[in-house]
């Protein structure tokens, strides 16, 4: 899955909500308060209880680098102990789909889903994206109500008419 929310995400843009049933596969790295961190065993379906928006890389009061962390879902563990996991390995915090665009030299991450668009600037070679680009929607092959305050007209003309080719692609495959 690719990493989609990395740093710090404004609760609001995040998929997942406080109070969601959410998805804990297999596999999926759980940090219980008091144990170490450690695979899930099995999959199961956890009620979230709420949201930790992560954080950007900085420099500590004592002059230490602290890593960025990314947002989590937490909920009530075993023995009532907050559990938590990476935002990124829920599965319903995936898009519905995804598609990339090149927009002047620039990778954008386009998620669709029932016709709401949301945009996201790329980093580390396309790798993962965190910064929320912008929001439409797709009505007819057009994007309308097009909120962002960092693209341009012309930038969004240009993720519309990618958007609409792949789209196209995509439905004759």
């Amino acid at each position: 899955m690719t990493k989609r929310y990395t740093g710090y995400c404004p609760e609001h843009r995040l998929p997942i909500k406080r109070g969601q049933t959410v998805t804990i596969k297999k596999g999926t790295m759980v940090k219980t308060v008091g144990k170490p961190e450690k695979a899930a065993g099995r999959t199961y379906k956890i009620k979230v209880h709420h949201l930790m928006c992560g954080s950007v890389e900085y420099t500590s009061h004592h002059g230490e680098l602290v890593h960025a962390v990314n947002p989590k879902v937490c909920w009530p563990g075993p023995g009532g102990y907050w559990s938590e996991a990476d935002i990124n390995d829920i599965p319903e915090a995936a898009p519905a789909t995804e598609y990339e665009v090149n927009v002047d030299g620039k990778v954008f991450f386009v998620d669709l889903k029932d016709a709401e668009v949301d945009v996201y600037y790329s980093m580390l070679d396309g790798l993962v994206s965190s910064s929320h680009a912008g929001c439409a929607k797709l009505v007819d092959g057009v994007l309308t109500n097009r909120d962002s305050r960092t693209l341009k007209d012309a930038q969004w003309d240009v993720i519309e008419a990618q958007l609409t080719q792949l789209i196209a692609k995509s439905i004759s495959v």
